[in-house]
């Protein structure tokens, strides 16, 4: 009985789109996907990430997401940059929002 409800649970993106449990788990498996493919990295979806990427899913859009990914280097607060860490919604100060930190990040300029 309570599966059956799960499966019916619907799921709003940042843009107002309606997404099935299926359908939301194969949004998170195509994010990790292309973050493998930006990061040259083989990361797995992972079940205990899901429910954090699907609060960050309802804030922003999967381009805004990636974007965040790219704009990630070496040089920002955090050297090695996961999945878990990305949609993790608190840190040791309290609330974190680390998509929103890197989609607002510039790169360090070099002066020459």
């Amino acid at each position: 009985e309570k599966e059956k409800e799960k499966e019916k649970e619907k799921y709003t993106d940042a843009l107002g789109v309606e997404y099935t449990r299926e359908e939301i788990f194969n949004k998170y498996k195509s994010l990790i996907k292309k973050w493998n493919e930006i990061k040259k990295t083989r990361f797995k979806p992972n079940k205990n990430n899901l429910k954090n990427f699907k609060y960050w899913f309802a804030i922003y859009s999967a381009a805004e997401i990636v974007e965040a990914i790219k704009k990630h280097d070496d040089s920002f607060w955090m050297k090695e940059l996961s999945p878990e860490l990305l949609f993790r919604q608190t840190n040791k100060s309290g609330a974190a929002d680390y998509i929103g930190e890197l989609l607002q990040h510039r790169p360090k300029q070099i002066n020459l």
